[in-house]
């Protein structure tokens, strides 16, 4: 299931809040299958304005691997292993306050120290694309179960609550199931 994304301009703007900046510790969670992986960017959840505004991205790069960056590029990490177009992928870009970490099905593929300093912008969440001024590199496929916390979810938590629903609960301060709406239908202000 999940929600569908062109990859043309299909996109959800999820308006600012100091709940969803990265000035601590945070966690930024999903469910995607790519329709398209074709050497170009595809953002699955992004808090920018372009590069000189850019707080977080997490998303396939132009190399075709999941990418998580932060802090105006500070953080930079991707996946080793190439994305495949169809295929179900579990994502978690966590930042501890000293360590950035990419997990992918669970698994850590990718970690930096080299964090830069807090950087925070007002911008809206974009999933599906990036650039909240004009979204951009639009994501083709299925997105589901995107979780934004405010805290740095260890491997363990990731791999026991990737494969659930969870309850609200302490540090969770974004949760989107992408389970209610009509397919082709009209879903303005629909949350789930």
């Amino acid at each position: 299931p999940g929600l569908n994304f062109d990859g043309t301009d299909d996109n959800v703007a999820i308006n600012n809040s100091s709940d969803v900046n990265m000035s601590g510790s945070m966690t930024i969670e999903f469910w995607a299958r790519p329709s398209i992986v074709d050497g170009n960017f595809h953002w699955v959840v992004a808090k920018d304005n372009g590069n000189a505004s850019l707080e977080y991205l997490v998303g396939i790069n132009s190399s075709n691997q999941w990418r998580f960056a932060a802090r105006n590029l500070a953080i930079d990490i991707a996946s080793p292993a190439t994305v495949i177009a169809g295929q179900m992928y579990h994502v978690a870009a966590v930042f501890d306050g000293t360590t950035a970490t990419l997990y992918v099905n669970g698994v850590n593929v990718a970690s930096t120290s080299s964090v830069g300093s807090v950087f925070t912008n007002t911008e809206s969440v974009i999933i599906g694309a990036r650039t909240a001024s004009a979204p951009m590199q639009f994501f083709a496929g299925s997105i589901d179960e995107v979780r934004i916390w405010n805290t740095a979810r260890s491997q363990s938590q990731i791999q026991a609550a990737m494969n659930c629903d969870v309850p609200q609960q302490s540090g969770l301060v974004a949760y989107y199931r992408f389970d209610e709406g009509s397919a082709g239908g009209d879903n303005s202000g629909k949350i789930n």
